[in-house]
């Protein structure tokens, strides 16, 4: 096909496909056969313009690969110094975890998590910290009302731990988070206006509520129900979002 379309000799000599259009990327004619010795063969000029494109081809990687270095070190140079620590054992045991206490500047929680709002989460935090929740926006095969069930869920979940509620209502089919502002001073005064404004909490979990007591020493006091997305009213009643 190639020999068909160009001609046997310039099929033959290593030119791309389209090389006569401007907008074309790769190696030109002329890049093509720099270095081809006068009066070379076409099976000669072919090998030179394979050896000029591979050469070039070869030093864009490494010029591209050279810079994503560099990116990836001033990232690195930007970040403060952190490390990763990695917990074993139930979830809500680390509430109650001593070297834990007040040391968290940011909490973010996955959707399939979001019940632990309900969990004494004050602990953990400091003084002052943020707290995201992923939202809904990635769950395809759920409907937009559930979508927006959920996120009114957070909400109030986030409302009656004493954080305060983004700014604003919240978008389910389309929030990726819902972020919320923790400051220790407003925690009491915030839950109160929470239940002023939501009702006590009801028993069994469905508003997120303690569900159940566990006994083990040092483990978080209460075991919390998860939340369920449901797609009708009717399934809400029975613990869903």
């Amino acid at each position: 096909f190639e020999d068909f379309a160009y001609g046997s000799s310039v099929g033959r000599s290593g030119l791309l496909q389209g090389f006569l259009r401007g907008d074309q990327t790769g190696p030109k004619p002329r890049e093509q056969l720099e270095g081809v010795p006068e009066g070379a063969s076409d099976e000669e000029a072919g090998e030179c313009g394979g050896e000029a494109r591979a050469s070039a081809e070869a030093a864009e990687s490494a010029k591209r690969l050279a810079q994503l270095r560099e990116l990836a070190q001033r990232r690195l140079r930007a970040l403060p110094r952190f490390r990763v620590v990695l917990h074993s054992g139930r979830i809500l045991d680390l509430f109650g975890r001593a070297k834990l206490a007040g040391a968290l500047g940011h909490v973010h929680l996955g959707s399939h998590m979001a019940h632990l709002l309900a969990a004494p989460l004050s602990q953990v935090l400091g003084e002052r910290a943020t707290v995201a929740v992923e939202g809904t926006r990635f769950l395809v095969e759920v409907h937009r009302e559930a979508k927006q069930r959920f996120v009114d869920k957070v909400t109030q979940l986030g409302e009656r731990a004493g954080l305060a509620a983004p700014a604003g209502a919240v978008d389910g089919k389309h929030a990726s988070t819902v972020r919320f502002a923790y400051a220790r001073a407003d925690e009491r005064a915030r839950k109160e206006a929470a239940e002023a404004k939501y009702g006590a909490h009801s028993e069994g979990g469905a508003e997120g509520a303690p569900a159940a007591a566990s006994g083990g020493e040092g483990d978080c006091a209460v075991d919390i129900a998860a939340l369920a997305i449901a797609d009708s009213p009717a399934a809400e009643k029975d613990g869903g979002a």
